[in-house]
Order: structure tokens, then sequence, then C-alpha cells
């Protein structure tokens, strides 16, 4: 289920006209509307997937309208409970919870609307404030209207999912957008947008938590949220967090299946399908595999990119996932994933180091003249000059001042980790809901708590699976992943390999508007290992700026190309006429 929520106090239109219009396009891939409120100036819209199990959870009363995306944990477990707690306790006491939840409080009599996230930010919505009216909905495209061309996009924004695979902060395509991050408050009063942040994990500021009891926080956080479901499913990977979770699964109590899937054709015993096969076997839970096809992207790309929004270029690893979620949820109700709140790579040492360590490009000359030689001259310097500034906000000075380990953590938080997240979870929820466990807040107050090197290499889990479990701690971490290599796979000439040329190369007002095509023939060359068919040359000039660049033409660059001009090509800008 999620939230459509509009306001028109300002001007006396239709919120309920506005809902409607914000839903349109979900409702014409299958979504449903299953539950509506109005009051005098708001109206707010519940809408569901037909194939998810979650029901609608609306409360309707003349003094309060209040819709939950998700669920929370605690005593309250229901919309007409959590208004309850609202009437008593205000806006803090929801913001106290804990759960996987987007909600929408709304106060005719007041004319106030608050819409929250909980403290991982693990359910999307967006948000646009215009002419003191309020509209949020859970996918970008909502807000796409006609008439909207190619100078209306964020530069900032293009360039980012170029370069980084994800935006930048709260950033979308559409500058008046913005994709609410982790316990994010958007509150309208008096026709007045205000975002604020509720709440942080303070990273290098709070005293660690004993072994014992930070064993016990990780394993009642998954006991908790694994009891709102009747079927739940652990994702099970040779790695670290998943095997935590089975770990506390089994600690608490709780018998629950796991899968793994994999891209990889052939498995060895150090290959993520062997050994998550052995910690199932040695936790006696009952295991699935399943094996995806990578070459499905090319007829499965643009409902990939249009489910995610285009918000995360990462397509390679949204490859047949829309088969494997409907399987899935022919048996389950949710897929338990084990994301948590930072990466687990080698201590920074600087505050450009934690950017990178993020994936976050600082533009250094080479990565300015990629852009250079890809973009449209006019396009490429608006994008560098209006991502500067971005990056620049992301770590004012306060935030430079931390140590260079806790500002990447914190970054990670607040910045990457819900952006990868809102693509691939939209793709799940579509047909069973998708939780992280390990984003639930007090395992972020946990680890927030930790020194920096026990953060680093994701030590403080390894050092909890050997103490939940031993048995799962004696069996080697896997050390060939079941994700693509793209880096080989787009020099094996193939359907998708054709598909990814010729879509590049096809005319588009938008993404032309944007992109030099004769560039990016050179491009197609050098990451596919041959050209697509009716390419040239492009002219000695431009030959030789490849070579320049020809480093940074990896794979994931042109998969990035591919989701942004999937996305631009999908666009109808009104006529002219």
């Amino acid at each position: 289920m999620s939230i459509v929520l509009a306001t028109a106090w300002a001007d006396g239109g239709s919120p309920a006209d506005d809902v409607a219009a914000l839903a349109a396009p979900l409702l014409a891939e299958g979504a449903v509307l299953a539950a509506t409120a109005q009051q005098a100036g708001a109206a707010v819209g519940c809408l569901r997937w037909a194939g998810a199990a979650r029901p609608a959870e609306l409360h309707e009363a003349d003094d309060l309208i209040l819709a939950l995306d998700g669920y929370t944990i605690g005593p309250a477990r229901c919309a007409s409970e959590l208004a309850d707690i609202y009437r008593q306790g205000s806006l803090a006491s929801l913001e106290a919870l804990d759960g996987s939840f987007v909600m929408a409080v709304v106060e005719p009599a007041r004319r106030v609307v608050h819409v929250l996230t909980d403290r991982g930010g693990s359910r999307p919505v967006f948000v646009a404030h215009e002419g003191g009216r309020l509209h949020a909905a859970p996918q970008l495209r909502c807000f796409i209207r006609t008439g909207i061309g190619p100078d209306d996009l964020d530069p900032a924004a293009v360039l980012s999912l170029l370069l980084n695979a994800y935006m930048l902060g709260e950033t979308t395509y559409l500058p008046s957008v913005r994709c609410l991050g982790p316990a994010r408050r958007a509150t309208l009063r008096e026709r007045r947008l205000t975002l604020e942040r509720y709440w942080e994990p303070r990273f290098g500021q709070t005293t660690p938590r004993s072994p014992a009891d930070a064993d016990a926080a990780i394993v009642r956080s998954v006991a908790e949220h694994l009891q709102r479901f009747q079927r739940p499913v652990i994702g099970l990977s040779g790695g670290v967090d998943s095997r935590l979770m089975l770990a506390a699964a089994r600690a608490a109590g709780i018998a629950v299946q796991t899968v793994t899937w994999t891209y990889a054709h052939e498995d060895t015993e150090e290959s993520d399908l062997a050994v998550a096969s052995r910690v199932a076997s040695a936790a006696g839970v009952p295991h699935r595999a399943h094996r995806l096809k990578w070459d499905t992207l090319a007829d499965d790309a643009p409902a990939l990119v249009r489910a995610a929004d285009g918000l995360v270029g990462h397509l390679g690893g949204l490859a047949d996932r829309q088969r494997l979620a409907a399987e899935l949820a022919r048996e389950h109700d949710a897929l338990f994933l084990g994301d948590q709140c930072y990466r687990g790579e080698s201590e920074v040492s600087s505050a450009d180091h934690a950017l990178e360590g993020i994936g976050i490009s600082t533009l250094p000359g080479p990565m300015r003249r990629l852009a250079r030689f890809l973009m449209q001259p006019d396009a490429a310097e608006r994008a560098m000059q209006a991502y500067d500034a971005a990056v620049r906000k992301l770590t004012p000075d306060e935030l430079r001042e931390m140590a260079p380990q806790d500002l990447h953590d914190r970054l990670y938080w607040a910045v990457r980790l819900p952006r990868l997240l809102t693509g691939p979870k939209a793709l799940w929820r579509r047909y069973l809901d998708a939780v992280s466990p390990m984003l639930a807040a007090p395992v972020l107050e946990l680890a927030a708590g930790l020194p920096g090197e026990q953060r680093v290499h994701k030590q403080y889990l390894r050092d909890a699976v050997a103490r939940l479990a031993p048995d799962f701690a004696a069996i080697p971490y896997a050390r060939r992943s079941g994700r693509v290599k793209w880096r080989r796979v787009l020099r094996e000439q193939g359907r998708f390999q054709e598909y990814l040329g010729r879509t590049l190369l096809s005319p588009d007002p938008c993404f032309d508007r944007w992109f030099d095509r004769a560039s990016l023939r050179l491009a197609c060359r050098s990451a596919l290992g041959a050209a697509p068919a009716g390419s040239g040359s492009g002219g000695l000039r431009r030959v030789v700026r490849s070579l320049l660049v020809r480093p940074m033409l990896r794979p994931p660059l042109l998969l990035g190309l591919l989701t942004l001009r999937l996305w631009m090509g999908a666009w109808r800008p009104a006529d002219p006429d």
C-alpha cells in the first residue's frame, strides 16, 4: 500500500481531483485505489498493488486523517491507534516509533499536514510544493505532466545519475519534486512547506553498547519485524548481513525460510549460492535457489526503469527481478534483505574520501572531461556547475568537522542507502513487502555508538554472527559474488548488447538535448567491443577525446546512459500547438 496526498487550501482547488491525477499513472499499471478520505481542502488516497498482501491503513475522523504505508512496531498497530497516539502526544510520539513506514497526518481545522518517513528511510515518498499546496506520492512519475520539457530537468540530477548511478541527497529529475530520505518530516502550515530531519544517528558521539546488549538489540529488531508477517523469507547471500538476520531469527526461536538468487552460470565452493546453501543447512531451514538471466534486460529494461522511476542506474542488478518477485509472492508475503547503514570497505581518511566512499564523484579533471565528452557543450557546463553546488551542500562545514569515518557512515545513511533502496524495493513491493530490519532505529543507534574501526569491514556484524551462531561463523564467507560481470559479458555479442547500442543511438528529442550522439557511438564501441550498426568515427578530434576518457567508459556508465535514455524517452511533452 502507498499513500497519495493532495491539499488545496490555498486556492480552493479540488484535492480529490489532484489525488486522482497523481494516482493515474499507477492505476494504469495495475494499482487500485483501495481507500480514500477527504476533508475540506485535503484528500488522501491509499494505493495498493493487486498482488500485494498488506491491506490499506487509513483512519478518518472529523478532526484528523491519518494514512499509514507500511507498519509500526510498538503498542500501536493500526492507523486508528496511531491517530490516538498523535492526539495524546503530538507528532513527536509518532516520530519515536520503530518500523518501516511512511505516514501522512492531516488536521483539517488547523490546515496542517505532516508527512513522515521512518528512521531507515525504508519506503519512498515524493513530495512537491506549489502554490501553497502539498502533493505526496509513492513514485516520481505521479508528478510528471505533459508539457515538461528537457530544460525543466535538474542538471545536477542528470549528471549524478550518469556518474554515480544514483542521485544526490533528495534530488530527482524534477527540481520541484523531492524524494524524502530517512527520518524526514515535511510539514505544510499556512501555505509554507518546511522540511526537517527529526532524528539522526550520532556517529562518534554515542557510548558503545556491551556485546550482550548489542546482540539483544539485533535479535529483538529482526524478531519484531519478522513477527509482522505471516510468511516471511530471508534473502540469504554468502555475506555477513543476511547471515546475521538468520542467526537472530534462530536466537529468537523463529523458524523462517531462506532464498538465494544468482546471475552466475557456474558455482564453486566459494560462490554466493554454495555458501548460502551451507548456512541454510547449518540452520536447518528450508532453502531455495533461483538462477536469474541478465540478458532479459533486452525485454524488461523499459518496464524496470519505469517501475524504479529511473532513479538508480544499476539496471544490471534489477534484471529478471520482477519474475523472481512474482515467484516468491506465491509463497511469501515479505522478503527480508540485509541492508545496513554503512558500507563494509576500508576506513576513509578525509571528507573527500568519505564522499568517494559512498560513490559520489567530486568531479576531478578526468570526470569533467568525461562529462564534456558525452554531453552537449551547454548541458555539460550547466550540469557540472549545478552538480558542484549540490555536492558542497551535502558536506557543510559542521559536517566536515566530523571524523572522516563518522562522516562517511552518516552520509551513507542519509544520502546513498535510501536512494539505492528506492528503485529495487519499488519492484519487490509490487508483489510482496521488502524489509530491512538492520535499518531499524535500535540497530542504527547501536552502529552509531561503535568506534569507527568496528564499523569498517562490517567487523561488529561479523563479531555478532560469531557470538549468536558460532556454527554459521565457521562457514567461510563467499568470495565469488553472484552479480553479473558486466565488463566481460558486454563484449560477448548478444541480444542485450545489440539492444543497448541500438537504444542509446536511436533519436529522442529530450535525450539528444543532453547527450552527444557521435560521442555515444564511440563510447559504445569502447565498452561493447564493437561499433553499433551505422556508427562512424565522429571525426579525429572526437576520437582523440574518446581515447582520453576511455578508461572511464565502463559498463556501469553505459547502463546509466541506458537508464537516462529510457526515462527521458518515456516522456510525452505537450504538443507546442
